[in-house]
């Protein structure tokens, strides 16, 4: 009797040692699981966050290329009215209506501060925006309900 009570007693034993490995294997699986979402969860958040910086690049350059291009035209539009009134007049010393497009000489160091100014806003406002890749995939498309993934 007291060798059954001891086979029971190791048979009870042995048991609880298998469910309690089980129940330990099951939980490191799940950490395991667990582990693995949060890791692609930060690498996505990364892989936002740079095409984040991306958009916003791309977005300062265009509006570079756009102010430099300006700049550009309005220098073009100096030089034909300067190359078109070569000889002096009288009539050019009283002031003269300005169309949209014509830019007088004097401003244009104005022109140029202003343009850096914005170029610097821009900057500026890149780097302290706080917004999901949501919210500028949602600004920067036309395309309605766009998936990301």
């Amino acid at each position: 009797e007291e060798k059954r009570r001891l086979k029971r007693l190791e048979r009870k034993r042995q048991h609880e040692e298998k469910t309690l490995a089980m129940k330990i294997a099951l939980e490191e699986r799940k950490m395991l699981i667990a582990h693995r979402k949060l890791e692609s969860m930060r690498l996505l958040e990364e892989l936002f966050n740079r095409v984040k910086v991306q958009i916003a690049q791309e977005e300062l350059n265009k509006k570079e290329r756009e102010l430099h291009e300006e700049r550009l035209r309005g220098m073009d539009i100096e030089t034909t009215n300067t190359s078109n009134s070569t000889s002096f007049m009288p009539s050019q010393l009283l002031p003269q209506t300005t169309t949209k497009e014509y830019k007088p000489l004097n401003t244009n160091n104005n022109n140029k501060e202003i343009i850096e100014a914005q170029l610097n806003e821009l900057r500026k406002e890149f780097y302290q925006k706080d917004e999901t890749i949501d919210d500028i995939l949602r600004k920067r498309t036309t395309i309605i309900d766009r998936k990301v993934f």
